[in-house]
C-alpha cells in the first residue's frame, strides 16, 4: 500500500493558509498589491516568503499573470531562488510575459537571488518578439549592476540571454558556476568575449578561428586577464546561438573547471575544438571536461580525447562510432543513436568488454531490440536504462540488473515486461511503451491478470512511479493490485491509455485514494488526480 499522505506541521497549515489568502486576495481587483506587499514585507520574513514563492511558482506556473501578482507581493532583496516554471520543463513564457516578469525583478530590487531561472519560448510568426525580449532585457540589466551578479550561483536564461548581459556577469559576477543560453540568438563570439575577458576591447577576435598563426592570440592571453567568474563557471550551454567553434574554444580554453557544455552544439563540433587545442598544446591539454556530446568519433580522435579529457564520465555518440568508445576508459554514462540502423554486434562487443562500468545507458531511435539478458549479463551495475528491449530473464532469481531504479524501455514482448517487473528488484520508476508493431495479437496479454502474476513473483516491490503510455487492456483492477502490492507507490500513469479504464472508473480510484489518505496521484488526460490544497513542500515522485 502507498505511503500516507503525511500530516502538515503547523507551519506547512499556516502557510497553506497564507497562500490561499493572498491567492483570493490578488483576485479582487479592489485590492491594492502594493498594499498587501507592505502588509507581507513587514510581517514575514525572507524564509517564509520563499517557501510562499516555491507554493506559488507550483501552483500559478500556467496562470503566469497571477504569479507575477504574487510575486509583486513577496519578492525582495532576501528571496535566493525563484524558478517561474516551478521545475516544470514544459513550461514556458512569451516574450511579452518574460518582459513583465524581469520588470517585476526590477520593481521588487529581487537582487538577492542565487538562483534564478527564465525559459521563454519565441514564435517565429511574431516578427516583434526579439525587439520584445530585447527591450525588457534592459530591466534586467538594471537588476545585475544594481547588485544581482554578485550573489548569481545559476542562471538560465532560455531564449532570452544577449551579449551584454554575458559582459555584465563576467565583470560582476564572482560565483557563477551553471549558465544556460540556450536559443539566445542575441549571443555571439563577442559575447563570450566578454564573459571570458576583463578588457574585450584589448582582445580583439581573430578572424580565422583557431587555425594558423591566429593560435598566437590565444597564447598571448594571460590568467590576469580572465574575469573572476572563469574560475568559478562550472557549466555553459549555448545550443543554438549565434556563436562559433572559436567561442567553444574560449570556453574549453579559459574556463578551467568547466565540467560540461550542456548538449550538442551543432555546426560547431566540441570534440573537434578539443582536438585544435590538443595539437596546439603537442598533446599536453588537459581539461576537467566530464561530459561530452559527439557524434563523428573516429579513433583517433577518441583516442586524442580520451588524453586531453582524462576525467571523461558521460558521452553521447552514434552508433556508428560504437568501435571507439572504449578508449574512454572512465566511462559511467553512455548514450548511442543509432540512427535506425543496426549495430547491436558492435553494442554488444563494447558491454562486454566494458559494461561493468556502466552505471546509465540510453539507446536512441533503435531499429533493432536488445536482448534484456545480454544487458543484465554484461552491466550488473546499471542503475539508469532507456532501450528497446525483448527476451526474458532465466537465471537467478535477483540477478537481473540489481542496482537498477530507473528504466524507460519499449517491448515487444510480455515476456520482457514480466522479466523487468519480477527480477529488477530495486526498481523505483519505470516507463513502459509497447511497441504494437511487433505484438499483433499479444497486445492484449498486458492486462490484470499479467499485473497480477508479475507483482506476486516480487514481494517486495520498490515501485514509487509506475507509467504504461500504449493502448492495453488494464483495468481499474491494475491500479488496485499496485496500491496494494508496492508500499511506495507515488505516481501512476498514464491511465487514458489503458482501454479498461473509464471516467468513472478514475473518479472512484481518486475517492478512494482521498478516502484512504494515500499519498498516490494518477495521471488521466494530462491532468493529476486526486485533488490536493498546496502545500509547502511539494512531494517528488
Amino acid at each position: 500500500m502507498p505511503p500516507f499522505v503525511p500530516v502538515q506541521s503547523l507551519y506547512s497549515s499556516c502557510l497553506t493558509a497564507v497562500f490561499e489568502h493572498l491567492l483570493d486576495s490578488v483576485k479582487k481587483p479592489s485590492n491594492s498589491v502594493e498594499h498587501l506587499r507592505k502588509v507581507v514585507l513587514s510581517s514575514l520574513h525572507a524564509g517564509i516568503r520563499e517557501h510562499l514563492i516555491n507554493i506559488t511558482t507550483a501552483h500559478c506556473r500556467n496562470n503566469i499573470y497571477m504569479l507575477l501578482d504574487l510575486l509583486s507581493i513577496l519578492l525582495d532583496q532576501g528571496i535566493k531562488q525563484l524558478d517561474h516554471s516551478g521545475g516544470d520543463d514544459n513550461s514556458w513564457l512569451r516574450a511579452e510575459q518574460c518582459s513583465a516578469l524581469l520588470s517585476t525583478l526590477e520593481q521588487c530590487e529581487a537582487t538577492g537571488l542565487q538562483e534564478l531561472t527564465v525559459k521563454v519560448r519565441l514564435d517565429p510568426r511574431r516578427a516583434g518578439d526579439i525587439e520584445t525580449v530585447s527591450s525588457a532585457n534592459l530591466s534586467f540589466h538594471r537588476v545585475l549592476r544594481g547588485g544581482l551578479a554578485a550573489n548569481l550561483r545559476s542562471l538560465v536564461l532560455r531564449s532570452v540571454c544577449d551579449n551584454e548581459i554575458l559582459r555584465l556577469l563576467g565583470r560582476h559576477c564572482p560565483h557563477l558556476r551553471h549558465l544556460d543560453a540556450t536559443s539566445s540568438w542575441l549571443v555571439d563570439d563577442n559575447g563570450l568575449r566578454a564573459l571570458c575577458f576583463k578588457e574585450q576591447e584589448a582582445h580583439i577576435l581573430p578572424p580565422d578561428g583557431y587555425c594558423g598563426d591566429t593560435s598566437e592570440w590565444f597564447s598571448a592571453i594571460q590568467p590576469s586577464d580572465l574575469n573572476t567568474c572563469c574560475r568559478s563557471l562550472q557549466e555553459v550551454r549555448i545550443q543554438d546561438t549565434n556563436t562559433s567553434e572559436l567561442g567553444v574554444i574560449m570556453l574549453l580554453l579559459f574556463i578551467p573547471n568547466l565540467k560540461s557544455l550542456g548538449g550538442f552544439i551543432y555546426y560547431r563540433n566540441v570534440g573537434d575544438a578539443i582536438v585544435s587545442l590538443s595539437q596546439h598544446h603537442e598533446g599536453k591539454l588537459k581539461l576537467n571536461l566530464t561530459d561530452l556530446w559527439d557524434t563523428c568519433l573516429s579513433p583517433e580522435k577518441a583516442s586524442i580525447l580520451s588524453t586531453a579529457a582524462p576525467h571523461l564520465t558521460s558521452l553521447y555518440t552514434r552508433g556508428s562510432w560504437l568501435q571507439s568508445v572504449g578508449s574512454f576508459s572512465h566511462l559511467v554514462a553512455l548514450t548511442v543513436d543509432f540512427d535506425f540502423v543496426d549495430f547491436s554486434p558492435a553494442l554488444e562487443c563494447y558491454l562486454i568488454e566494458h559494461g561493468q562500468k556502466l552505471r546509465k545507458l540510453v539507446l536512441v531511435d533503435q531499429m533493432h531490440s536488445v536482448d534484456v539478458s545480454m544487458l543484465a549479463e554484461n552491466c550488473p551495475r546499471l542503475e539508469e536504462l532507456g532501450a528497446k528491449l525483448e527476451g526474458g530473464w532465466y537465471g537467478e532469481e535477483g540477478a537481473m540488473l540489481p542496482q537498477l531504479v530507473t528504466c524507460r524501455i519499449r517491448v515487444g514482448a510480455t515476456e520482457t515486461l514480466h522479466a523487468v517487473l519480477v527480477h529488477a528488484t530495486c526498481l523505483e520508476h519505470l516507463e513502459v511503451v509497447l511497441e504494437e508493431e511487433n505484438y499483433g495479437e499479444g497486445v492484449e496479454m498486458v492486462d490484470d491478470s499479467f499485473i497480477s502474476q508479475s507483482l506476486a513473483e516480487n514481494p517486495r516491490p520498490h515501485l514509487r512511479v509506475f507509467v504504461l503510455r500504449s493502448e492495453c487492456n488494464l483495468t481499474a483492477l491494475s491500479v488496485q493490485l499496485l496500491m496494494n502490492s508496492c508500499p511506495s507507490l507515488r505516481f501512476i500513469g498514464d491511465l487514458h491509455s489503458w482501454a479498461g479504464i473509464c471516467d468513472s472508473d478514475v473518479e472512484q480510484l481518486a475517492q478512494e485514494i482521498v478516502a484512504r489518505n494515500l499519498n498516490l496521484m494518477l495521471s488521466y488526460r494530462g491532468t493529476l488526480l486526486p485533488y490536493r490544497r498546496a502545500h509547502c513542500l511539494m512531494a517528488k515522485t
